[in-house]
């Protein structure tokens, strides 16, 4: 889940990951490690990072490296940017994050760039933003926005790249069990030169 992040809103959570399923016997274990399990970009469904199957431990088998990391913490914003080569090796590209929130507005603006590299190639991508069981979401008839509603707020959500669309999913939160939530889902291919995939979550009510 290299790179993937949790937002919270006045003690509620809006985006999410899928948590963490403990009995590592069961394989919802590892399903709950995998980078599709988290808020953040998977290429081709393959994890960032990968597993020992075979160790009673799951020990990293395949890691990572996060780089040109800059945070920002001022009164009413913050900047988080990270950089990994997870998918370096394999799709020969780097997969950057920016986050921005401006609390005045309530606003949090995102950008993932597809860094193509030496050895490119072409699959499939997909950025995904998990959300725990019972937050509502609705898809407009423009397919460009997703209206969410949790508890104690209305938010929407909006992209730059082509439609957005709702999945279903597996969310691990509570010890040893599973439940289906939901999770916004943008998609899309690897170009041969540098992608940036712009979002944006806005309060609206």
């Amino acid at each position: 889940g290299a790179l993937s992040f949790e937002f919270i809103f006045k003690g509620k959570k809006l985006i999410s990951n899928s948590g963490y399923f403990q009995d590592f016997k069961n394989k919802f274990n590892l399903i709950s490690k995998s980078t599709a399990a988290h808020s953040t970009l998977i290429l081709e469904n393959h994890s960032s990072c990968s597993f020992n199957i075979n160790s009673k431990y799951k020990n990293i088998e395949n890691g990572l490296k996060v780089s040109n990391k800059n945070i920002v913490n001022k009164k009413n914003y913050w900047l988080i940017k990270a950089s990994h080569n997870g998918y370096l090796k394999k799709f020969g590209v780097i997969h950057e994050r920016c986050l921005e929130f401006f609390s005045e507005n309530n606003k949090l603006l995102g950008k993932d760039r597809i860094i193509s590299k030496k050895d490119y190639v072409s699959k499939k991508f997909d950025i995904r933003f998990h959300m725990i069981p019972g937050v509502k979401l609705t898809k407009t008839l423009d397919n460009k926005t997703i209206l969410i509603k949790i508890e104690n707020s209305g938010w929407k959500f909006t992209s730059n790249y082509g439609a957005i669309n709702i999945e279903r999913g597996i969310y691990f939160g509570n010890k040893n069990l599973f439940s289906e939530n939901e999770n916004i889902c943008i998609s899309g291919l690897i170009e041969n030169s540098d992608q940036e995939i712009k979002w944006e979550l806005e309060k609206i009510q």
